[in-house]
């Protein structure tokens, strides 16, 4: 049976980390999520259209940074952090 994978960027002013991972079943169930990438306040997060890459916009400091990671088996690869212009 097929999952399908999701991630979620979350805020990280608690106990929050980055972006986690988890699988959604067919049955409707959720795996617990695992900490893939440590990033500061990922708020909005997409896959490129070949998967192998996840987009993030982190609102941090006063301009805020766009995010790109290559997607690896269990874990995000940090590939560039630039300065968005906008927090």
């Amino acid at each position: 049976m097929k999952n399908y994978t999701l991630y979620i960027g979350t805020y990280t002013t608690g106990e929050s980390e980055g972006i986690y991972k988890l699988e959604l079943s067919l049955k409707g169930e959720f795996s617990n999520p695992v900490l893939v990438a440590k990033t500061e306040n990922p708020s909005f997060v997409t896959i490129t259209k070949n998967k192998k890459y996840l987009l993030a916009t982190n609102e941090c400091g006063e301009s805020g940074t766009l995010s790109s990671f290559s997607i690896q088996d269990e874990s995000l690869k940090l590939v560039s952090q630039e300065a968005s212009g906008g927090a």
